[in-house]
């Protein structure tokens, strides 16, 4: 089987780098100073929202605890005996303001040492990934110090800025092809966001592409080569996939079939991007040129032919 090399036309290709983001990435710290007593998770770990990353010694905290406790229950025994002396008339109004005013005080002094007493434990806010972990257990922190970095990648994000001359050629919504060459694999995304403005160094434009990733095998930090077929289209030299084969070397060529001579002729060639059925060939091969699309893996360079069209 053969087929006759033709132009047609054929989508706009569009190849970008990028890299890879999770889907949203949070930096976590503790609310409050002390030291590390347990980490219960390494760098990679799956995480799931709710579960404890670490915690710090807490007995200090406890101690604030119990004393802010034990004030505030003191605080509101007075006031419930000094508020039936006021109901009685037999207490001036401005001590019972005086006591009341002491008892709010004395229960958020209670609730805030039993908040600092809670942040003494951290929890993942967030489903993910843990990308980053920066203390050890012994380590002093102080508040708000970082401590772990978690992204959410079960959907990953490839940023990668696409030429101004190029942009009227994409929407929002345009599948693109992406492929991860430390994976050696190629995932399907679209495009989420095309930024609104050009950066101001480069004059590109910012674009995203979402990529599911339910394995978790695509990771942030990694390379990704993009692949997008735009809205217009130019005449390109096409053929089937079939007609197609690659060498040791990873380049592929073809076999182009001599009518005359009924052999068949080893060619490299140069591929793009692939709609549909059909293959866009850069270079290697003419218009009108007829390429072996059926059998060729048992054909070698000067193979005698028989040709069938």
């Amino acid at each position: 089987m053969a087929q006759q090399v033709k132009q047609n036309a054929f989508p706009s290709n569009l190849s970008l780098s990028g890299n890879v983001k999770g889907q949203h990435t949070v930096r976590l710290g503790f609310m409050v100073a002390g030291k590390i007593n347990t980490i219960t998770k390494e760098e990679g770990d799956k995480i799931y929202k709710g579960q404890l990353l670490a915690s710090l010694e807490s007995d200090r905290y406890e101690l604030g605890r119990n004393m802010a406790k034990a004030k505030y229950e003191q605080v509101k025994d007075e006031y419930e005996r000094l508020s039936n002396m006021y109901k009685n008339g037999s207490l001036p109004e401005s001590d019972f303001v005086k006591i009341s005013t002491g008892l709010e005080q004395a229960k958020s002094q209670y609730h805030l040492q039993e908040k600092d007493l809670q942040d003494t434990r951290l929890y993942a806010p967030i489903t993910g990934v843990l990308l980053k972990r920066g203390v050890e257990p012994g380590e002093i922190i102080g508040q708000g110090t970082p401590v772990f970095a978690i992204s959410a990648i079960d959907t990953i994000q490839v940023h990668a800025a696409v030429p101004e001359d190029e942009l009227n050629n994409l929407a929002k919504g345009d599948i693109a092809r992406v492929t991860i060459p430390a994976l050696d694999s190629t995932f399907t995304g679209k495009i989420s966001l095309i930024a609104p403005a050009a950066e101001a160094t480069t004059r590109s434009f910012n674009i995203r592409i979402d990529v599911a990733n339910s394995d978790l095998r695509i990771k942030p930090g990694m390379i990704a080569e993009v692949n997008i077929s735009g809205n217009s289209k130019t005449n390109h030299i096409t053929i089937v996939p079939p007609a197609i084969l690659k060498d040791v070397d990873d380049t592929h060529y073809v076999y182009v079939a001599d009518a005359k001579k009924q052999k068949a002729y080893k060619r490299k060639i140069a591929i793009g991007a692939v709609s549909g059925n059909q293959v866009a060939v850069v270079s290697g091969l003419n218009p009108g040129e007829w390429v072996i699309t059926g059998g060729q893996q048992n054909l070698e360079d000067g193979s005698t032919i028989t040709l069938k069209k």
